[in-house]
């Protein structure tokens, strides 16, 4: 049940597979408004972000709205719950800042950005048709430090619909849904300035 309050796919068919395995978010460069369910001590978080991507720099943007409980923006840097970015760079590593970028430290474990081919090159495999909030999607599931579960639409477009896992939070061990909805009335397959993926000199 809590599964489908929160809207994680449920499975209705194997279907065909699909003729070529997805990239991140269907395009090499693209944005969008993300609904995010994040495990917290005190239970389930929801809030929505402004995601950035490009597979070219390569590199992703996280821009979190005020009231945030995002694990990586909770340093001692920053307030808590305040307006937070990271960015995730080539060189590996993930850089969390104040949305000014005055604020500005790199995340002790290093993360980088998602890979533009990660469901190949981390052996997805193919799971079958699922519903998800009334809509058919085709789902993947690939193994990461959890078991990712990756949606996209059958319309031909290969949009992104969801992303999800069970995740555990470390400072209660305990596991948690850790849900990215994709807002498809926002996304825009376009071109991502590099800039936009830069991190205050010094």
């Amino acid at each position: 049940l809590v599964h489908l309050a929160l809207g994680v796919g449920v499975p209705i068919g194997t279907g065909d597979t699909p003729v070529s395995l997805p990239t991140w978010g269907g395009a090499n460069q693209w944005a969008c408004h993300v609904n995010l369910t994040d495990p917290t001590p005190e239970g389930n978080k929801t809030w929505m972000f402004q995601y950035s991507y490009n597979a070219d720099v390569p590199a992703d943007r996280y821009d979190h709205p005020e009231g945030q409980v995002d694990q990586l923006c909770q340093v001692e840097e920053l307030e808590p719950h305040e307006p937070c970015t990271v960015i995730n760079r080539p060189d590996g590593n993930a850089y969390v800042m104040n949305t000014d970028g005055s604020v500005c430290c790199q995340f002790p474990v290093p993360i980088g950005p998602v890979r533009y081919d990660w469901v190949s090159a981390s052996s997805g495999v193919y799971t079958g048709i699922s519903d998800f909030e009334g809509t058919a999607v085709d789902t993947w599931q690939i193994q990461g430090q959890a078991v990712n579960h990756w949606e996209q639409s059958r319309d031909g477009k290969a949009l992104p619909v969801a992303y999800w896992e069970w995740a555990t939070f470390p400072k209660i061990h305990e596991q948690g849904l850790k849900q990215w909805e994709f807002m498809l009335d926002t996304y825009a397959r376009t071109s991502q300035d590099p800039a936009h993926f830069e991190v205050p000199a010094g």
